[in-house]
């Protein structure tokens, strides 16, 4: 009953943080609209995003502390509730950066300092908080430890792909659509230098660590792009953002012969011989 009761109390509210502040930020912005300035419509998506995920951070600080509105139940904060809380914001980010292009009119548009790039910022940091809120409770093992890691590190991969998608679509003028981006052959070409260049410092970082299968992601990326290259990047007869592609992909493929190699197993030191024993 008493986790029902905070439930109620924290996540309702905590809940309609985003609708209301949505309504109140739509209104306030359609008064600027009728007097004449161009203000993006997502703002009333990301200002009220904002709020919750400042009351987020500070239920966090809370229930570290064992103050209210946590107590009496912070373990079960930590625990349960705030992960979810995460969860859903990163979820929630994850969507608008596949259908929105980080438009913040009236100012002009950053790689990063767009509020949909920072949103998406803060909750990574948000979800890395309440992971380690979590860790305080509950001990993870060793192998979900790396394959949060491995989460991690893709889920940052795909949100800097996403950023120079919509970096091209604001710079070259281009649609922020799947189809409007895939005739760009700019864009075809950045992805294929960028992806090459990722398998590159996957490799390199594998081999010096003789991680076998870290390797062979890097491997199979580099895999793709050749791919690409030959099935996409030459519908562009006598494009110059095609000879560059396949040029820089063949540089960075011999890098990776140079500095990349195949790992090889660990050798696995064997006992000295002892001397035999003089016969008597």
């Amino acid at each position: 009953m008493l986790r029902a009761l905070h439930l109620l109390r924290t996540v309702g509210p905590w809940l309609a943080l985003w609708p209301t502040g949505s309504i109140h930020v739509g209104r306030w912005f359609g008064e600027f609209h009728a007097s004449g300035w161009a203000i993006d419509s997502a703002w009333s998506n990301y200002l009220p995003t904002w709020s919750m995920m400042a009351v987020l951070a500070w239920l966090m600080r809370r229930s570290q502390a064992e103050a209210w509105p946590t107590r009496p139940l912070a373990s079960w904060y930590r625990t349960v509730l705030l992960p979810c809380g995460a969860a859903l914001l990163l979820v929630l980010c994850a969507c608008w950066n596949l259908v929105q292009d980080g438009g913040m009119a009236p100012l002009p548009y950053l790689p990063l300092l767009n509020p949909l790039d920072l949103s998406t910022g803060f909750a990574l940091l948000l979800a890395v908080g309440a992971a380690r809120l979590r860790a305080r409770d509950i001990a993870a093992s060793p192998k979900l430890d790396r394959r949060l890691l491995v989460a991690l590190a893709g889920g940052a991969w795909v949100w800097f792909n996403l950023i120079l998608l919509r970096s091209a679509a604001h710079y070259l003028g281009i649609a922020y659509r799947v189809d409007a981006l895939a005739d760009s052959q700019v864009v075809q070409a950045m992805l294929s230098l960028v992806w090459s260049a990722s398998a590159l410092v996957l490799m390199r970082f594998a081999a010096r660590r003789t991680w076998r299968r870290a390797w062979s992601t890097g491997a199979g990326l580099l895999g793709i792009v050749v791919a690409k290259l030959f099935f996409v990047d030459l519908s562009s007869h006598g494009s110059m953002a095609r000879v560059v592609s396949f040029v820089g992909v063949g540089l960075l493929m011999l890098l990776v012969g140079y500095l990349a190699p195949f790992p090889k197993r660990a050798e696995q030191a064997t006992p000295a011989p002892t001397p035999s024993e003089p016969i008597p």
